[in-house]
């Protein structure tokens, strides 16, 4: 099976490295600056878990053909219209579509385009970014990703895909309800950019400040209330183990939209934050504090551009 991973950056070149290593058939599609990274050092992955380094196989979009089974979408949401436009008419009417976006607003767009039947449904949980020679940093131990069917034509082709993602050895899950499982990162995402975007801080210290522990919860409580007006309320497992992750007092960890921001970049806010105000609206679910994230949001966005 052959793998088009649209990108080389945290999340496609780590997963998509992984799979070269184990043998897998990928190729990474990438612009011309990312191209002559990969042409003059390889593919590099920085892990805890073990380095990785090896030439791969690329092209850019003036190369790319139609010979992919599956295309896995690794880019930003706000690079996701650009995407469409330029890779929609180069892929065969065949090709089944694994994204791994944030959130779960681009799953209308793509839908639309490219209809229901090919966009298979993603997540993954990763602490990754690039770092500016072009190393992929993993910048922990986690490196989760899950992909299931949307309806029932998807199933076989699902496992057909199995043993092609196994041999990254992240252990892949294969999902029986992988629109649950995205609703719940989406709960759990948009409270996690919130807070510490709003606070311009990593978990541990918010926890420290007067009222953090309370900032944190109430947030996170409204992405839930969210989530169960839409018959999607994140099942008690998730639930707690998300609550320990926003009280774990020695945590360092902060949303990749923070690290994004203090580097000046451009932003997820209207995908993942805005996305969920204005699904609370719909659903009339009073959202103060994702309301007040948002707007710290669109200032920053102001002020950068």
């Amino acid at each position: 099976m052959k793998l088009l991973i649209v990108g080389a950056g945290g999340i496609g070149g780590y997963f998509g490295g992984r799979i070269v290593q184990g043998g897998g058939n990928v190729t990474f599609l990438v612009r011309e600056r990312r191209a002559a990274q990969l042409s003059a050092n390889g593919l590099i992955i920085r892990s805890p878990i073990g380095d990785f380094s090896a030439p791969v196989q690329f092209v850019t979009l003036q190369e790319m053909d139609a010979s992919a089974d599956v295309v896995v979408l690794s880019c930003k949401a706000y690079d996701l219209p650009a995407v469409i436009d330029e890779i929609g008419p180069k892929l065969s009417p065949h090709t089944r579509i694994l994204p791994l976006l944030n959130g779960i607003a681009h799953y209308d767009d793509l839908d639309r385009y490219f209809g229901r039947d090919r966009i298979l449904g993603g997540l993954c949980h990763i602490g990754a970014t690039l770092a500016d020679g072009g190393e992929i940093l993993h910048l922990n131990k986690l490196q989760f990703l899950a992909y299931g069917p949307r309806h029932a034509s998807q199933v076989h082709a699902c496992q057909v895909l199995e043993p092609v993602l196994a041999r990254g050895g992240f252990a892949p899950v294969l999902s029986n309800d992988i629109e649950q499982d995205a609703w719940e990162k989406f709960a759990m995402l948009a409270a996690y950019a919130s807070v510490t975007c709003l606070m311009q801080a990593p978990i541990g210290v918010i926890l420290a400040a007067p009222g953090g522990e309370a900032i944190l919860r109430g947030t996170f409580a409204e992405c839930c209330d969210v989530a169960a007006a839409f018959g999607r309320a994140p099942r008690g497992t998730f639930h707690d183990q998300t609550i320990a992750t926003f009280t774990d007092r020695g945590s360092s960890g902060a949303s990749s939209m923070l690290r994004d921001m203090t580097r000046g970049n451009r932003i997820e806010a209207d995908h993942i934050v805005g996305d969920m105000v204005a699904r609370a609206e719909r659903v009339n679910v009073a959202a103060p504090m994702l309301r007040t994230a948002l707007a710290r949001l669109k200032c920053y966005e102001a002020q950068r551009t």
